[in-house]
This record gives C-alpha cells, sequence and structure tokens, in this order.
C-alpha cells in the first residue's frame, strides 16, 4: 500500500504492482491470495511474455499456468528452502511440499541462493543442480556514517545487526550481551516485530542503540564504518536457516567488515580459514567471551586476510546466461 500501481525503474524496466484484497486473518490472506492471483492471471494472459519468473512456493500454480497459457519460459527463483522455513507448519507446509513436487520439474530454470539449498532440490525432486545465485548487493558510492550519527569514537567498538527484527536471529542474546559490555557498542538497522525489546534496551544502555533502516543501495557503505557485524541465524530452527547464506553476512563482507556468525555451512565455506575465532559453535555460550576478546588489531587482522566477494555482476552473470538460452530454445526459430 502507497506504492504507484505502474513505476518506471530503468530504460526498458516498469514495474507494474497488481492488489489483492484486504484481509489479515487467515481467510483474508487466503482471499487475498486468490484475488492477487486470479487478477494477474487475466492481466497478463494475452501479452507476449518471454519469461515468467516465480519467487514463491504459493505462486507456482498460477505461474505454471501463465506460462502454459503465453508460450514463456517457466523459472523457479525461490529466495530461502521455501518448503523448510520457520514459518512452514502442519498442513501449510504439506500443501507446500505438495505444491513444489508437482511444479518445480516444469520449470525452465531453477535458482537457489546458496550452494547447500541447491544440493537440496536436486536431491529432494531429481533435477538438476541448480543455478546458485546469492543475493550479493550493489556498493553505493555515497558514504553515510552511522558511528557519527550516534557519536561513537573511531576508538570504540561498533557491532551492527542489519534486516528484520524477528525471531530466530539471536537478538535477545544480542541485547543481554551488550548490557553486560558496556566498553563495546552494537546498533540495530531495522525494524520488526522485537523493535519494542530493542527500544527498550536501548533506552536504558547508553552502548546498544537503533536507527532506521536504510535504502538496500546504501547498507554497504554504511557497513564500511562497524568493526563487526553479527549474523547469529539460530540453527537449531527450520533446515532452510541452517543451508542458508544470509543477506547480513553478505551486506558486511562486502564493506570488508568481518563477521560473527552462528556455525552455518555456507558462512565456514565463504570465510575458510578466517572461519576460526569468528564462528561460533554455540552462540548462547561464546558471544559475551567474543565481545569482550574483539578488539581493533582482530578487525585489522580480518580485513587484511579476507579475500573479498564477487560483485553483484559477476553473480548474477550464470543466472542471465541461462534465461537467455532457454529463451532461444523456447523462440520458435531456435
Amino acid at each position: 500500500q502507497g506504492l504507484p500501481h505502474e513505476e518506471k525503474i530503468g530504460p526498458s524496466a516498469t514495474i507494474q504492482r497488481v492488489r489483492g484484497s484486504i484481509g489479515g486473518n487467515f481467510f483474508g490472506r487466503l482471499n487475498k491470495t486468490l484475488v492477487w492471483q486470479t487478477r494477474v492471471f487475466l492481466r497478463f494472459q494475452s501479452m507476449n511474455l518471454a519469461v515468467v519468473a516465480c519467487h514463491n512456493v504459493w505462486t507456482l500454480p498460477l505461474c505454471a499456468r501463465l506460462a502454459t497459457k503465453t508460450g514463456a519460459i517457466f523459472v523457479y527463483n525461490p529466495h530461502e528452502l521455501e518448503t523448510e522455513a520457520g514459518s512452514m507448519r502442519g498442513p501449510k507446509r504439506w500443501i507446500a511440499r505438495a505444491l513444489e513436487k508437482r511444479y518445480i520439474r516444469r520449470a525452465h530454470i531453477v535458482s537457489a541462493v546458496s550452494g547447500l539449498i541447491a544440493q537440496w532440490y536436486s536431491h529432494k525432486y531429481t533435477i538438476a543442480l541448480p543455478t546458485v545465485i546469492r543475493n550479493i548487493p550493489e556498493i553505493s558510492s555515497s558514504k553515510p556514517s552511522v558511528r557519527k550519527r550516534l557519536n561513537i569514537k573511531n576508538s570504540e567498538m561498533l557491532y551492527a545487526h542489519t534486516g528484520n527484527l524477528v525471531g530466530g536471529r539471536s537478538i535477545p542474546l544480542i541485547l543481554e550481551t551488550f548490557a553486560k559490555t558496556p566498553e563495546a557498542h552494537v546498533v540495530f538497522i531495522g525494524i520488526g516485530p522485537l523493535l519494542d525489546s530493542v527500544r527498550q534496551f536501548s533506552s536504558t544502555y547508553a552502548n546498544i542503540h537503533i536507527v532506521p533502516p536504510f535504502h538496500p543501495s546504501l547498507l554497504v557503505e554504511q557497513m564500511r564504518d562497524v568493526d563487526v557485524g553479527l549474523c547469529l541465524i539460530d540453527t537449531d530452527g527450520a533446515l532452510s536457516y541452517r543451508l542458508s547464506a544470509p543477506n547480513k553476512l553478505f551486506e558486511a563482507l562486502c564493506a570488508n567488515t568481518p563477521v560473527v556468525s552462528s556455525d552455518l555451512p555456507e558462512v565456514r565455506k565463504i570465510l575458510g580459514p578466517l572461519a576460526i575465532g569468528w564462528v561460533l559453535n554455540e552462540p548462547d555460550g561464546e558471544l559475551l567471551d567474543i565481545v569482550k576478546r574483539l578488539d581493533k588489531d582482530s578487525v585489522s587482522d580480518f580485513r587484511s586476510r579476507f579475500e573479498g566477494l564477487p560483485s553483484w555482476a559477476d553473480e548474477v552473470k550464470p543466472l542471465v546466461a541461462a534465461y537467455l538460452e532457454a529463451i532461444r530454445k523456447n523462440s520458435p526459430r531456435g
């Protein structure tokens, strides 16, 4: 709500937003989904489409039907391990798994956001290994400074948690840890259901801060001004989280800022030998100790040894190539 129905975002790119209906309870959300999917299908069924890309398990039937109707290639670009997310429980998960099993083999292209998730999809559904495209952000040239905004001295350690303030990200643990370590600062950049808890701690402890979210294009430069990022995903939760490559990981590493992370296989793979001392086996028992141990020299050592990440332009090349090849094969002339 509040966004335009049509928005031009580039010389040859326009977003068309299709409204659903309003409703907050289960039946309202169900009605919203059905109304929205019907409106999408009716709007685009007669258009000359090259690609129909599905980003959510619940829209697989719509996208498959629309691709068949228009002769477009059908692409599945899930943003996580869809059916194994923490929100998928009981009948909801059963239905999601049934939909994915039915439609994923029809897709001309399947992508995944981490190598382990790609392997899971390939093994689970006996399909070719999906194209892996990690969410490595682009880097803006602007340089806002959260450190200056919060009046934190360059000599003081500054940690940052970026992204939604929701469960499963060790936010209570982070708050309790920094309440015990007044010599180090932590800033939460984001909003979400746990915002009030963060605000309460921020009003009590001078070293705990919160600022509104930045535009994604500004976040990497923002993280350059931070000493350490926090990527403490709850690995005891859903399989999707254990196999994830979180956005907050890349937001920090693209700025060459080290990350204290829970024990995620994708993080160990990216950090290599640097994982020692930065990846925690048991965050509940180790976070306090590591915050007390890390200093400016630890940060400098990481930055001097980290080999960096590919750019978004490089990361997206395999997916772009897969799209172009599928479109070529699907065209009347081949």
